[in-house]
């Protein structure tokens, strides 16, 4: 599951490097149609930002919610308020 997410997340962030690139080419072109076209690509390159912080936001949720069950296991499945379950062994 994490690694899925970090390489979604690598793939979206070589994605924008690509067309930051793109982006500086447009400019230094300074062709007014390669300009115009920067719009666009920095749209896509804030889409994108707001898909990593997606994915990094399911990863954090994801990751709460497997230290707790992990802390749950370890206090005894059942107890309260994260007190550990004592058996009576006397």
């Amino acid at each position: 599951m994490l690694t899925a997410s970090f390489r979604r997340v690598q793939s979206v962030l070589d994605r924008n490097r690509a067309l930051i690139s793109q982006v500086n080419e447009n400019h230094q072109s300074k062709v007014p149609d390669n300009i115009a076209k920067n719009v666009a690509l920095i749209s896509e390159i804030n889409g994108n930002i707001s898909k990593v912080l997606s994915i990094y936001s399911d990863l954090s949720v994801d990751f709460s919610e497997v230290v707790h069950q992990r802390r749950a296991l370890q206090n005894g499945a059942g107890g309260r308020n994260g007190e550990k379950l004592e058996s009576s062994g006397a």
